[in-house]
Order: C-alpha cells, then sequence, then structure tokens
C-alpha cells in the first residue's frame, strides 16, 4: 500500500499499446497491460473505463463491450449474445490504487480503443448454378459455405413444385454436401428452363458454451440440358518440328454439357481424334501428335500439353486439325471444340570456329560446328554434309575433309588434311559449304546452308 501526499504528482497511467482488434467469430478478447510512470506506485485494486464519447447511440454500442481487470491485466471481450456493431470504440480508463488508510487514489487517466470487427455471416454456394445432362443421368455435388467462425447445423432445400419429383435437390448433413440429381429422364429438354431451389441453413457460433444462431439463405439454379460434352481451352505456344519438345500448352477454361469441375481432371489421360492425309492415306492423328496427362499449372488451372512426336514425318507451314478427348468418371467421354495446328520450323543459329586459316607449316586441321539456337534444337544423324557443288573447287581438290562427327554436347567437328597445298594461294580466302539438316526436319524443306570461310596464310 502506498500513502500519496498532498503535492505529490499523481503517477499517470498508460498502456501497452493503443488499440485492441477482437471478433465474434475470432478472437473474442484481447488483453491490454497498464502501468504507472512511477515504479512505485502499486498495481490498481479497480478500475473505471467508460466510452469516450457524446453520442448516445455509439455509447450505447461500445457498453456492450465487457472489460474484465485485475492488477496491471486488463482484458477486452464480447458476449456473443449481445454483439455490439463493427467500429472502433474509445474509452477513458481510470485507475484507482489503495492508500495506506483504506482510501483510494486515482490515478491519471489514460485512453485505449477497441475494435470490433465480427465478419456478417453469409451463405454461399461452391455453385449457384449447375446444368445436368438429361443424356447421362448425372448427378452434382455443391458444398453450402458459411463465413469462417460459423459452422452449419442443419439445411433445409425448398422443393420447387414445376420440376416435380423429376429433380430432387437434397443435402446431406454428414458431409455438408448438396446433390441436385435427374430422377426422371423423361424431363424437358429445354435448356432455357432453370429450376430455381432456395436453400436455408442454420449458421451457429458456438464459443465457451455460448451459442449464437442465423438462419441464412442463398438461391441455387438447376437447368436440364442435353448434348455432347465439350471442353473449353486456350492455347499458347506453337510446334516448332526443330524444337518438338515444347509443343502447345492447353489451358482448360472449363466445360459445357456437364458440370465442369478443375479437380475432376487430375491425372487424366488426354488422347487425340482426329485424320490427316499422307499422300491418298487418310491416316490417324494420333500418328504424328502426342497428348500426356493433365496437369496443373501455378495458378492451380488444369493443362495439357501436345508435342509433335520426336518419330514423326511433318510438312512444313502445313495445318492439322485433331480433338482433345478424356473420360471422366460418371460423365463418359468429354471432348474439345476442333483444333487447327499450323507447323513451323525455326532455323538452327550456327557457328563455325576452330582451324579457319590454313598454313602450310601444317597440313591437318579441325573445324568445329555449334548450335547456339534455339534452345533444344539439334543436328540430325549424318546431318553436316560438304556440299560440294557448292564450295570452292580449289578447295574441293586441294584439302579432303573428313566425315563430320557428332561430340554429343551440341557440337560437331569436322578434320580436314591439305592434300595439295600448291593448289591454294597464300592470303586468299576459299568458301566451305556445308549442309546441315536439323534434327525433325520437315520433309517438305531443303537442309539449311553453312558456308565457313577458310583462308590461306605462309
Amino acid at each position: 500500500k502506498v500513502k500519496v501526499k498532498v503535492g505529490t504528482t499523481v503517477p499517470a497511467l498508460s498502456f501497452d499499446r493503443k488499440s485492441v482488434t477482437v471478433s465474434g467469430t475470432g478472437e473474442d478478447s484481447a488483453a491490454i497491460t497498464a502501468k504507472a510512470n512511477d515504479a512505485e506506485c502499486p498495481a490498481p485494486v479497480r478500475y473505471e473505463i467508460n466510452a469516450d464519447t457524446k453520442d448516445k447511440k455509439v455509447k450505447a454500442e461500445a457498453e456492450k463491450v465487457v472489460f474484465e481487470a485485475e492488477g496491471w491485466n486488463i482484458t477486452a471481450g464480447l458476449d456473443l449474445n449481445n454483439l455490439p456493431k463493427n467500429a472502433s470504440y474509445k474509452y477513458k480508463v481510470t485507475g484507482y490504487v489503495e492508500n495506506a488508510d483504506g482510501s483510494e487514489t486515482a490515478l491519471k487517466t489514460a485512453s485505449f480503443t477497441v475494435k470490433v470487427s465480427t465478419p456478417a455471416a453469409k451463405l454461399t454456394l461452391s455453385k449457384t448454378s449447375v446444368s445436368l445432362n438429361r443424356d447421362i443421368l448425372e448427378g452434382y455435388e455443391i458444398e453450402p459455405r458459411v463465413t469462417e467462425g460459423y459452422r452449419i447445423t442443419d439445411a433445409e432445400i425448398v422443393p420447387n413444385t414445376k420440376a416435380g419429383e423429376k429433380l430432387n435437390v437434397s443435402y446431406d448433413g454428414e458431409r455438408n454436401i448438396i446433390t441436385a440429381k435427374i430422377t426422371d429422364g423423361t424431363i424437358s429438354k429445354n435448356s432455357d428452363k432453370a429450376y430455381t431451389y432456395p436453400v436455408k441453413v442454420t449458421a451457429e457460433i458456438d464459443k465457451e458454451g455460448v451459442t449464437s444462431q442465423k438462419v441464412l439463405e442463398a438461391k441455387l439454379s438447376v437447368k436440364v440440358i442435353s448434348g455432347d460434352r465439350k471442353l473449353s481451352t486456350k492455347a499458347s505456344g506453337s510446334i516448332d518440328l526443330a524444337v518438338r519438345e515444347k509443343g502447345i500448352t492447353y489451358t482448360i477454361t472449363g466445360g459445357s454439357g456437364f458440370n465442369y469441375g478443375a479437380e475432376m481432371l487430375e491425372g487424366k489421360a488426354v488422347s487425340l481424334v482426329g485424320t490427316y492425309k499422307d499422300g491418298e492415306a487418310t491416316k490417324p492423328i494420333s500418328n504424328l501428335f502426342e497428348a500426356g496427362e493433365v496437369e496443373y499449372n501455378e495458378k492451380g488451372q488444369p493443362v495439357v500439353t501436345v508435342k509433335a512426336k520426336a518419330d514423326a514425318d511433318f510438312k512444313n507451314s502445313t495445318t492439322y486439325k485433331y480433338q482433345l478427348v478424356t473420360e471422366i468418371e460418371g460423365i463418359g467421354e468429354v471432348v474439345s471444340s476442333t483444333m487447327s495446328v499450323k507447323t513451323k520450323q525455326s532455323s538452327l543459329k550456327l557457328n563455325a570456329s576452330g582451324d579457319l586459316t590454313i598454313y602450310h607449316k601444317h597440313e591437318e586441321g579441325r573445324i568445329t560446328v555449334t548450335v547456339t539456337g534455339p534452345a533444344g534444337a539439334a543436328i540430325a544423324e549424318n546431318g553436316i554434309q560438304i556440299n560440294t557443288a557448292k564450295t570452292s573447287s580449289v578447295l574441293n581438290n586441294a584439302v579432303e575433309f573428313k566425315d563430320a562427327a557428332d561430340n554429343g554436347d551440341g557440337t560437331w567437328t569436322i578434320d580436314y588434311e591439305v592434300t595439295r597445298a600448291s593448289l591454294l594461294k597464300n592470303g586468299k580466302s576459299y568458301k566451305l559449304v556445308l549442309s546441315v539438316t536439323p534434327e525433325g526436319n520437315a520433309t517438305n524443306k531443303a537442309p539449311q546452308t553453312l558456308n565457313v570461310t577458310l583462308k590461306v596464310k605462309r
């Protein structure tokens, strides 16, 4: 106990933070630590905490915040049965310390703010509109969801009298799932007709034995359709015959004729349907292209990549057509629209280095040819040949060029030997022409030409 003498400065109260936040669904209480600016000041024995406002309505809401205090510790909390409106409420706080004679001294008043932030109870459906395909009599599951902090204790689906018993929309409380399905295949095909089912749920907050309930409502629209099940896609990339590992990536953006969900495609194998002309023969497009399994990109969207087969013969600048096809459990085969794909072939970027100067003091040399681009491109097996028709006739007669050798690292080497040095003139340059065939070269595209200049120097 402390004795406060006349003329002594009264200690001032302060807090470890100026504001706290409480929520009816999250943290419904928050602790504040008080202190005095005098180290010898004892802890208050009681506090007066009053709303700092002259507005009667605001004050009435602020007084719904519940405070508990002991010593230097104050806790702001909420009563779930009497929640204040979401707002920031300012309070004046006075702490009283007990004197030696049993009287009390009020410490200098301080203030803090309590922010009340309770999310409004809201019901949403994982899908508000579903289409049931009468050709497959599929069912569809919808998940009702309420604001975090609440839980669904009951749900009611209001029947649609116009749909009658041909449609069934029901709720499974154990799984918290609404199921919509066709019970009679004779229901109208009219795809413009949608049946509305009001969904009413009871949601509650239950904390420390105190329960607060709310009845929430949303609407589910059910439409009956018939016809093919199709996937909608968005394409990126191209079919480059020189870089067949890349291909075209199709992002599956949705579906029609069934209730599409991205999760239903996980791990699904995708095949290709279509044909192409090979001379007079009609052949399946799968001879040329291949598709893998559905994967998911960084955005969580399902994607599948179509590539040109490594060993397939293609024509350059030629359009091929195909559809993506996959099988979904409970729905059957789904297809994309017809894709038109035009092939292209990038030119190899080539560089020649090594012994490009012929000295008479040595009669052997090596030329290195390197593929510098595009990434992933390569030269075909036996893909470098000496084009003697375009190579300088002097080189043809004076130098013997060996067959090009693939080093396996993107480089090729051509060894040569000067056999008739007398034919080569000092200071003169001669042109060696190489015909280079890219790996995957189109059947209607000629090999590339690489000109290599060899200079004679004595």
